[in-house]
């Protein structure tokens, strides 16, 4: 019997301690801190435990509170430290920017200074050279009577013996009846000799001589126009250009015979004529010659090298009188010369 009230007596007790363990907090829960499993007095003061571990979790949050804004520091420095570094980046750029610019600024002030001085320096040489040729166009002008009246008079006298001495053949003749004034197509070199000779004594008989050696180049014609116009062989392009702008509009100017210089180009038409004669090289012909002697006023006395004994004396004159001559020398289809009086 004493057993048996010992055990129910331990159930009991066993029982109510595990009760006690499981349900207390439950029964307690105001009076107990049950975040441990400790039981806090009824006058909710906490137990040494509970304050021991509240101030090891308030330890806990303050270090991580700590690491947190430390964690935010080290963000903030970090980005600080970026933004400087990019700060830095983009005042270096803007620096090398800065410079390349004010290179470039005085690249391209020096070029405008080079250029301002080619151009100053170009301004000067034409002013130069104007004044120059306006010296030189003075000169010719000053020149260019008394140099006139000393052709005039060889070319006067010239003509004057040529008239005396022989009957001048009729202008309409050749032109007419043959191209003899033309020099299209070069002789054989012994009949170029022949009328070379032919040509030498007819000079000599007149009292005449070469004035210049004008060169064989195509232009001879021209060359012997500008050496008697002009004193030189420098205007030989510009009577070339004045003849053929004069031929392009003249097509249909008349001889004394009725006939039209235009019914003198059998092979082309008359453009294609007048652009031919303009290029350099070509050669002229008695075309160029009659419109020579009508632009500058002149009377034109060719001395030519035919095999005819009566036909060589040939003038081209214009339909205003002009007491001004030229003297040409030619070697029949061949060559022009510039001839004066000795």
């Amino acid at each position: 019997m004493d057993k048996f009230l010992l055990i129910c007596i331990s159930l009991f007790i066993g029982f109510g301690v595990i009760f006690l363990y499981y349900f207390g907090p439950f029964i307690f829960k105001k009076n107990t801190n049950i975040q441990h499993g400790c039981q806090c007095s009824i006058k909710k003061e906490k137990c040494q435990y509970c304050i021991s571990n509240d101030n090891i979790e308030y330890l806990k949050q303050q270090e991580k509170e700590r690491q947190r804004l430390e964690e935010i520091k080290n963000r903030a420095y970090q980005q600080r430290l970026y933004q400087q570094q990019l700060y830095q980046q983009q005042q270096e750029q803007l620096y090398q920017q800065q410079l390349y610019q004010q290179q470039l600024y005085q690249q391209q002030q020096q070029q405008r200074v080079q250029r301002l001085e080619q151009q100053q320096l170009y301004q000067q040489q034409q002013q130069q050279q104007r004044v120059q040729q306006q010296q030189l166009y003075q000169q010719q002008q000053q020149q260019r009577p008394q140099q006139q009246q000393i052709l005039q008079q060889q070319k006067q006298s010239a003509a004057q013996m040529i008239n005396d001495q022989m009957v001048p053949m009729d202008i309409d003749t050749p032109l007419v009846n043959s191209r003899g004034l033309s020099n299209v197509q070069p002789h054989k070199l012994s009949q170029s000799q022949m009328a070379e000779i032919r040509l030498n004594e007819r000079i000599q008989l007149y009292g005449l001589m070469i004035r210049r050696e004008i060169p064989g180049d195509g232009n001879c014609q021209m060359h012997s126009l500008s050496d008697q116009i002009y004193g030189d062989l420098d205007h030989s392009t510009l009577i070339r250009t004045v003849i053929v702008n004069w031929l392009r509009i003249n097509g249909g100017f008349k001889l004394p015979n009725g006939a039209t210089l235009s019914d003198f180009v059998y092979d082309s038409s008359w453009e294609e004529y007048c652009n031919n004669m303009s290029k350099n090289g070509t050669w002229g012909d008695h075309l160029t010659l009659v419109a020579a002697a009508e632009i500058f006023k002149i009377n034109i006395t060719i001395i030519s090298s035919v095999a005819s004994q009566t036909g060589f004396f040939i003038e081209i004159k214009p339909k205003v009188k002009s007491n001004y001559y030229v003297l040409l020398s030619h070697i029949s289809e061949y060559h022009y010369g510039s001839l004066c009086q000795l």
